[in-house]
């Protein structure tokens, strides 16, 4: 038998919604995130596999990728397939990103591409595009007693009512090796060997609990290190994001700009949010560090 793999982890009336059974989040991810190896077929339900790229089924997901395939299917978990053992090594990698914010999207969990930290008993969120330092900086903020929620992306249960309820995410950092020297974390294996980075353990983790999300700090490069609160309207711009995770949720969901729009309006008005500006220096970041630690604390800027 093939090894097994795992990467699961320890109303808006316009709104899409199926209900598939499953009352606990973080169980259902734990058993449609069980991953192996299996000899994929050509097509899936008469659809050909796609050709270096996506394609969302209404229960499936396939992707191919450069020496990879891989296929999920509700209810039946993750399989998938090598064509080059020079790209063996990237397995882990695709199916704790892309295939695990697939997954989740076809489960009707919202995957943000976010890294995160908990604070009394509610998840507080750091954005941007890649390479803007998210991890980078919670993996600081968990030396300064914020657990580690989830690193790169955060899946949300939306309510009816409140604020989204926040999974226990990935419970290793990646880091460039820039930003070992800044957090004074401890390197592991190797992760992503395109961009250098590799695996770290955070200081402080969170139990593997459903939380509420309390905000979403945007970072972005600035001639000066600042903490700005954004009103909501700048929140809605904010959280309209074209990174993968927001396209595969739109896309296995079928969402209408209306229900994109209305999905955006309910994240604006039920969390806070703030911008935190700063070079990408050595010297700016234990300011960039103190900021956010007073944002995280206080809810001030």
């Amino acid at each position: 038998m093939p090894p097994m793999l795992h990467i699961g982890v320890m109303g808006i009336d316009s709104l899409p919604v199926r209900e598939h059974g499953e009352a606990d989040p973080i169980a259902l991810m734990a058993r449609e995130t069980v991953a192996r190896e299996a000899v994929l077929p050509a097509e899936v339900d008469g659809e050909p596999f796609p050709d270096d790229g996506w394609r969302f089924g209404p229960d499936w997901f396939a992707f191919d990728v450069p020496g990879l395939r891989f296929l999920y299917r509700r209810g039946r978990g993750i399989e998938w397939q090598c064509f080059d053992e020079s790209h063996r090594g990237d397995v882990p990698l695709y199916l704790s990103g892309s295939v695990y914010s697939a997954v989740a999207s076809l489960n009707d969990l919202v995957p943000l591409h976010v890294s995160a930290v908990l604070h009394d008993g509610r998840v507080h969120a750091f954005g941007g595009p890649s390479g803007a330092g998210k991890s980078t900086l919670v993996a600081a903020l968990t030396n300064e007693g914020f657990p580690l929620v989830a690193d790169d992306t955060l899946l949300l249960k939306l309510n009816e009512r409140g604020p989204p309820i926040c999974l226990p995410g990935h419970r290793r950092l990646k880091l460039t090796r820039s930003a070992f020297l800044l957090t004074s974390a401890e390197r592991e294996e190797i992760a992503d060997a395109e961009r250098d980075k590799f695996y770290a353990v955070p200081a402080s983790l969170a139990p593997g609990e459903l939380y509420p999300l309390a905000s979403i700090t945007f970072l972005e490069e600035g001639p000066e290190t600042r903490l700005e609160r954004l009103g909501s309207g700048a929140r809605m711009a904010r959280l309209r994001d074209d990174h993968y995770t927001t396209l595969m949720y739109e896309e296995a969901q079928q969402m209408t700009a209306e229900q994109r729009f209305a999905l955006q309006a309910r994240l604006a008005r039920d969390i806070d949010a703030a911008v935190l500006s700063r070079p990408l220096d050595a010297e700016s970041f234990p300011k960039a560090v103190a900021l956010a630690t007073r944002y995280v604390r206080t809810g001030t800027a």
